[in-house]
């Protein structure tokens, strides 16, 4: 598996389906440290991928696997067992959920409005957003 992770890694690293497919592997098999390094990789890869996208079926569909790949890094670095990683992760990934949050509010406030799902995404973000910060004001202590 580790040959098919590096060629997936050389061919396809600005994908952010194969981060989160090797994501949901390395957790599958109980290397969760792992798992959060290749979300992470997810994330800077969708937020990539999402605004360069025009179609709007298809901005709904990554900015809601961008949102899910947020909320489970929110979650994992929360973890008592993350507080380690969290010391050196949480700054970083509090400025990119707020970036994700500024960048999605400016094209939800649009003149003409967006679709419902882009509202309720951008909602749930602010809440992660809301959640990491709250956890770097205390120390990254979950």
């Amino acid at each position: 598996s580790t040959i098919f992770f590096k060629f997936m890694a050389d061919k396809c690293s600005s994908r952010a389906f194969v981060w989160r497919f090797w994501a949901e592997l390395q957790d599958s098999m109980g290397d969760r440290k792992t798992a959060l390094e290749c979300r992470m990789k997810q994330n800077r890869a969708g937020q990539s991928q999402l605004w360069e996208e025009r179609e709007p079926d298809r901005f709904t569909t990554k900015l809601e696997d961008l949102r899910e790949c947020l909320e489970v890094i929110a979650n994992t670095l929360a973890e008592p067992a993350f507080k380690e990683v969290a010391a050196e992760q949480l700054q970083p990934f509090a400025y990119s959920v707020r970036d994700v949050a500024k960048r999605l509010f400016e094209k939800v406030d649009l003149p003409g409005g967006a679709p419902a799902e882009w509202k309720k995404d951008l909602a749930l973000i602010q809440a992660v957003c809301t959640q990491v910060e709250t956890q770097l004001a205390g120390g990254c202590a979950p």
